[in-house]
């Protein structure tokens, strides 16, 4: 039997990601690799299990003396279901690559880097306002390129838009309040679209958005950079 070991903290993405690709797995043929659908399984492997030390998670392993492959984008890539964003030479192929690719080089940094300092997670010599630019500059491709597209990749989610809404969970739920959600609307209205799917809301439930007063608008000080209207 495969088993799939993942995160219990309610706001570890990476782990998120990976329970949502094996969503859709169910929901479609099957996982993308040809096996079972994994048990699921909260919490390390085994040491004495793992080739790899320490364990990371997401981890997948295959059976018992199977391959064990771990990190996010590795173990979605295998859960998420053949033919459904998949690897390949396509157009929306070579898309979702793209778009995986700056989720995890670009979004996942800025949203860290945003979000950590509103939770009180500062580090020496961080600054929460470039912190709040770096994620304002992360977003703006997204704005444009969700100006004129439902998804990332195509008419339907496929694995680019399972790597960046997880990447962007912390800031949509602890930074990026009303005012700055009216900026990246395009990006908002498809966060939203991505997580009332089915397959997203048995994992998530009903994400709840930032609704406090902190503010990643362009204030004095702040170097969050919004998208050029056209």
């Amino acid at each position: 039997m495969s088993i799939l070991y993942v995160s219990p903290h309610p706001d570890a993405f990476p782990s998120l990601r990976a329970l949502i690709a094996a969503r859709y797995g169910e929901a479609g043929d099957g996982p993308g690799w040809g096996g079972p659908h994994p048990r699921i399984c909260l919490q390390p492997p085994p040491s004495s299990r793992t080739p790899f030390p320490p364990p990371r998670l997401p981890a997948l392993e295959q059976g018992p003396g199977g391959l064990w492959v771990w990190g996010a984008p590795a173990v979605a890539q295998l859960l998420w279901p053949a033919g459904l964003g998949g690897p390949g030479g396509s157009r929306a192929a070579v898309l979702v690559q793209q778009w995986v690719s700056y989720a995890d080089t670009e979004l996942i940094p800025a949203a860290c880097g945003a979000t950590l300092p509103a939770l009180g997670l500062r580090g020496p010599g961080q600054d929460p306002q470039a912190a709040l630019g770096a994620l304002g500059k992360a977003l703006n491709p997204l704005e444009d390129w969700l100006r004129l597209h439902t998804y990332l990749a195509g008419d339907a989610p496929t694995l680019a838009d399972l790597a960046a809404v997880t990447a962007l969970l912390l800031p949509f739920r602890y930074v990026l309040d009303p005012s700055a959600r009216r900026i990246w609307g395009n990006v908002t209205r498809w966060f939203n679209t991505c997580v009332r799917q089915p397959e997203f809301r048995a994992v998530l439930g009903e994400v709840a958005l930032y609704s406090g007063a902190r503010s990643v608008t362009q204030q004095p000080g702040s170097e969050v950079i919004a998208p050029q209207k056209t």
